[in-house]
């Protein structure tokens, strides 16, 4: 048989104590060779995670702003064209028109085309809310329209400034005599 067990007999006032874990943690006493905590690792990969989500959303936001532009640029250009070519329509009736009903007098052809006598109150310009339209190069034979952006100054503008343009050129009553260009591709009659 051996030795009874012994009972560990309270420490002297005067020995040392270890602290407990939390305690040295909290006093930085540990040691700090450690690899560090897994707790540590993941609120770095949280908060890289959350500066690449920021950045992706501020890409996504030029890019969208970019994109409402073209479209918007592109939407006013097929409102100045609808019209123009809507108003190329009128200039081929009323060329079709007798005279009586004031339509061109015989061998006058489109070159005495105006807004005034397709029924538009308007001068040599006609405005709507998104275009400026006017007819140049009236001949017989041929007439051209041309439709510019609202903001542009029709009557005494620069045409290097033109941002949005487009031409119609109408050569007689029927479809085919209608040519568009809306890239600033000189038509003429």
């Amino acid at each position: 048989m051996g030795r009874p067990p012994t009972i560990p007999s309270p420490q002297s006032p005067g020995s040392a104590e270890r602290p407990p874990r939390d305690l040295q943690l909290a006093r930085g006493s540990l040691d700090r060779t450690r690899a560090p905590s897994p707790y540590t690792l993941m609120g770095q990969q949280q908060l890289l995670l959350l500066v690449l989500a920021v950045v992706l959303v501020g890409l996504a936001v030029v890019v969208g702003i970019e994109a409402f532009e073209t479209n918007e640029r592109k939407a006013r250009l097929d409102e100045i064209t609808n019209e123009a070519v809507r108003l190329a329509a009128e200039v081929q009736v009323w060329s079709l028109k007798s005279p009586v009903y004031n339509g061109p007098a015989e061998g006058e052809g489109f070159a005495s085309v105006s807004f005034s006598r397709l029924g538009y109150n308007a001068g040599d310009v006609y405005t709507t809310p998104k275009g400026q339209y006017a007819f140049t190069d009236a001949q017989a034979g041929c007439v051209r329209l041309i439709g510019v952006d609202d903001a542009y100054d029709l009557e005494g503008g620069d045409p290097d400034d033109l941002d949005l343009y487009v031409q119609v050129v109408i050569t007689g009553p029927g479809s085919e005599d209608i040519a568009t260009s809306v890239d600033g591709t000189p038509i003429t009659c």
